[in-house]
């Protein structure tokens, strides 16, 4: 698992944002993973976090475009599917 990113001002340009956010789409989809929900819900929640925060600075700086409509899309089904996870774990 990759180490926290938690120097905000570390993005020196828009490619750096861009594999930020691929980067971090890539670990939370392996976290959502019904194998992992309940023993990294911490980890989700900081990258979920992260990922939204740079999420909204892209659009911010480009606009909404491809890349963000997917990026929204899949941050919504990996919550409906933790959630039905969840619920079926209870």
């Amino acid at each position: 698992m990759s180490e926290f990113d938690t120097q905000y001002d570390s993005l020196d340009s828009l490619p750096d944002l861009e594999l930020r956010l691929t980067r971090y789409s890539k670990i939370l989809y392996e976290l959502s993973m019904p194998n992992q929900i309940h023993r990294h819900t911490h980890t989700y929640e900081h990258y979920k976090k992260q990922l939204i925060a740079h999420v909204y600075e892209y659009k911010r700086m480009k606009g909404t475009n491809k890349l963000t409509e997917k990026l929204d899309t899949m941050l919504e089904k990996i919550e409906k599917l933790r959630d039905i996870e969840l619920k079926r774990g209870e």
